[in-house]
């Protein structure tokens, strides 16, 4: 669940319980919920490799008008984290938390559109848009993370339809 020792995993998880949270299986990790709703973000500052691969529901709480909104805390998305995510679950993303999206990470969501990032976006690692075919647009907020977008737009994979636009501005980079 946690990058700590086991030891420390299960005095976190031991803590959880105590307050009343129910582990309940997501994907490949455990998730914590209470009467509220999700609360990962309140644990982790990073999405685990293949936490969410080939899930077709997300939790409700980051869930906003069709969006997917990654929470701010979240700075890392690890190794394939939303790999395969397929029919429609999976069509828009924000995360302006962001610092680092890992290889592989929404490799095979083939139904990827539109995706928000951060201003202190520094890392795009190889593939990390593998086989988003209906990818239209990525959003950055400043010219830094627009051309570190462009830049590294073939080693990600991005479709050459793929637009990045600043929000801020609604400058195209090409």
């Amino acid at each position: 669940l946690l990058r700590n020792d086991l030891g420390e995993t299960y005095t976190i998880l031991n803590n959880l319980a105590k307050k009343g949270y129910t582990p309940t299986n997501i994907g490949q990790i455990t998730m914590f919920f209470d009467s509220k709703g999700i609360y990962l973000e309140d644990y982790l500052d990073y999405i685990p490799a293949y936490a969410f691969s080939k899930v077709e529901h997300f939790p409700s709480r980051w869930q906003q008008n069709g969006w997917l909104v990654i929470p701010p805390k979240i700075k890392e998305l690890k190794f394939r984290c939303f790999a395969g995510c397929y029919n429609r679950s999976l069509q828009k993303v924000i995360m302006t938390g962001v610092e680092t999206i890992e290889q592989d990470v929404f490799i095979n969501c083939d139904e990827l559109k539109e995706v928000f990032l951060g201003e202190h976006l520094h890392t795009l690692d190889y593939a990390c848009f593998f086989n988003c075919d209906s990818m239209e647009t990525i959003y950055v907020p400043n010219e830094s993370v627009g051309k570190l977008v462009l830049k590294e737009r073939r080693e990600i994979f991005l479709p050459d339809s793929t637009k990045i636009i600043n929000y801020n501005t609604q400058e195209e980079y090409k």
